[in-house]
């Protein structure tokens, strides 16, 4: 039900923000490009967990259609996950990292406060490529395990908001924060545990 949900809020996001640009569309208020960020990466529940840090590398397209409103649409390859806190005895000292890839899809509605700053909000879909659980014994990584897609959701659903400073015609500087709205997956693994990723990015962007 809650996905069900989720997929009207993102449709009635999408076709509402479609019909105002198509109401008064201009090639000349498109603007397209490629964008890379450092991720920081974690994710909600699992006590003292600890960022995975990686990058999100893809292309952007927005429009203009008022003097303070426009949309952009992306499509980034993410690389995400988290640590988990070591399991330390006389014996082991054992220590879990969660990689997680996506396909993230996000659509966001910008509020211009000024030409060369925007406010963006809106919601994205990940689609999980990878999720792979790695052990490392002492310091030394010498076990990683395919995590079964039936215990990662195939497609994540988050909130994300940020802000793009624009820099001179091309460049761009941008920071986002997405919270997840629908579980990982992979942490049914242990019971008990409803894990949704969050991830802060800080990154540039260029104009073509």
């Amino acid at each position: 039900m809650k996905k069900a949900i989720l997929s009207v809020i993102l449709s009635v996001l999408f076709c509402g923000a479609q019909a105002q640009v198509l109401s008064d569309f201009s090639f000349k208020n498109v603007e397209y490009g490629a964008k890379a960020t450092l991720n920081i990466a974690n994710a909600t529940v699992v006590t003292g967990s600890s960022p995975r840090f990686g990058t999100s590398l893809g292309l952007w397209a927005s429009y203009r259609f008022g003097f303070v409103m426009g949309m952009q649409v992306e499509a980034a390859y993410s690389t995400e996950g988290y640590n988990y806190p070591s399991f330390e005895t006389d014996l082991l000292d054992i220590s879990y990292h969660m990689h997680l890839n996506y396909i993230n899809v996000p659509v966001l509605a910008q509020i211009y406060l000024l030409d060369d700053l925007t406010v963006e909000l809106g919601l994205q879909a990940g689609f999980c490529l990878t999720s792979k659980l790695r052990y490392e014994y002492a310091g030394i990584a010498n076990r990683v395990n395919e995590v079964p897609r039936t215990h990662a959701n195939a497609v994540d659903v988050s909130a994300a908001g940020g802000m793009t400073y624009r820099i001179g015609e091309r460049w761009g500087a941008n920071f986002r924060y997405t919270f997840g709205l629908t579980y990982i997956g992979v942490d049914r693994l242990y019971p008990g545990n409803t894990s949704k990723k969050t991830n802060i990015q800080i990154g540039v962007q260029y104009k073509f």
